[in-house]
């Protein structure tokens, strides 16, 4: 029940690999980052279901550095000093139903900015998250073409873009 603007400042963690905030009252723009390594090592960005609005973060998905590329040995993301045991876990919308992952692979990397109020066109930056797994955009107030680019993100498995005022076709 968080009632507030996007907290940019999260974005000064070097270290953040998972950002949830689902569900939430967050409302307002998502301004360009001033911090130049910006979340350059997420892995998850979920920020559905909330009232975010403007145009989608064009220069934030310029800084996803971790979704432009994948570690070889998909192993499972581990805190350091911890016990060996911990794993993060998470609780995802996955293909319409709420899955939760008791271990997340580094090669999870899902992007959901679902119903909110985001206007304008996807943006062509989009096209260097290249190992993003999910992408779902649905429900927003997006306009224009869907961008030829999109194929480029070939390990896509769900990808949702209903309930926008999108035209043409989704490429192969």
């Amino acid at each position: 029940m968080i009632d507030d603007t996007f907290p940019s400042f999260l974005e000064t963690l070097p270290k953040l690999k998972v950002f949830i905030l689902r569900s939430n009252k967050l409302h307002g723009s998502l301004e360009d980052p001033p911090v130049q390594d910006s979340f350059s090592k997420l892995q998850i960005f979920y920020l559905s279901n909330n009232s975010l609005s403007g145009p989608l973060p064009t220069e934030y998905f310029n800084k996803f550095k971790a979704m432009m590329s994948v570690d070889q040995y998909m192993d499972y993301m581990r805190a350091k000093n911890l016990s060996t045991s911990y794993v993060y876990s998470v609780t995802l919308e996955w293909k319409g139903s709420e899955i939760e992952f008791s271990k997340i692979q580094i090669a999870l990397n899902p992007l959901d900015l679902s119903c909110n109020k985001f206007t304008g066109k996807i943006p062509e930056s989009l096209r260097k998250l290249k190992y993003l797994i999910q992408l779902n955009l649905s429900h927003n107030s997006l306009i224009g073409y869907i961008q030829p680019s999109l194929g480029n993100l070939t390990n896509l498995e769900p990808l949702d873009l209903s309930s926008n005022l999108l035209a043409g076709r989704i490429p192969p």
